[in-house]
């Protein structure tokens, strides 16, 4: 059973050498991929942030108990009028709704990662039930996109398809779905739907 990630919760870094505790940190506004964590230490006041502890970012996939990841060691309090965000929702956060019509990533949109070297485009495969993007890179042809050569299915974080740089943008929207709202994602006339 997968456990839910959720912030001011105790994790231990599974690990021969040392023993790390760190604590899971609120979504933090323009934060880099990956789980916002700060280590700390056990007082007699209870967890307390250690000195000289900087904010540092975990892939979710490290918390799973086995060597080299966390182990979870107290489970942050629950409110149960106003509990706290889940990392492993797979959800978009509100300034990333701005990407999409309503915030949603669909199978079959097209995205262009935000990369002045190069254009590369992905379409949207599928939707893991833990929150992953299946993406494929793509290329135009005359019947619409078609996979490029050679390209397989690769997994990407949710959070990646904010319209920021070295992340995803939308060009395309999902056959059946408005377009207008991909024209509005992008600035630049070459990347507009149908041209």
């Amino acid at each position: 059973m997968a456990i839910e990630i959720r912030p001011h919760q105790i994790w231990h870094e599974v690990h021969k050498v040392w023993d790390r505790y760190v604590r899971i940190e609120p979504p933090q506004p323009g934060s880099r991929i990956g789980i916002p964590i700060r280590s700390v230490s056990k007082t007699k006041e209870g967890w307390v942030v250690s000195p000289r502890a900087r904010l540092s970012y975990a892939n979710e996939r490290r918390f799973n108990g086995k060597p080299g990841g966390y182990e979870l060691v107290e489970d942050a309090p629950l409110n149960a009028d106003n509990p706290p965000p889940s990392y492993a929702s797979g959800s978009l956060s509100e300034s990333e709704k701005d990407t999409t019509a309503d915030g949603r990533i669909r199978i079959l949109q097209i995205w262009q990662e935000v990369d002045p070297r190069f254009e590369r485009k992905v379409r949207v495969e599928k939707i893991l039930e833990d929150g992953r993007i299946g993406i494929l890179t793509v290329e135009r042809s005359e019947n619409g996109w078609r996979p490029m050569d050679g390209s397989r299915i690769r997994y990407a974080d949710p959070n990646r398809f904010n319209g920021k740089r070295g992340n995803y943008k939308l060009v395309e929207e999902a056959p059946g779905v408005s377009p207008h709202h991909a024209e509005e994602c992008s600035q630049d006339a070459s990347l507009q739907p149908g041209l």
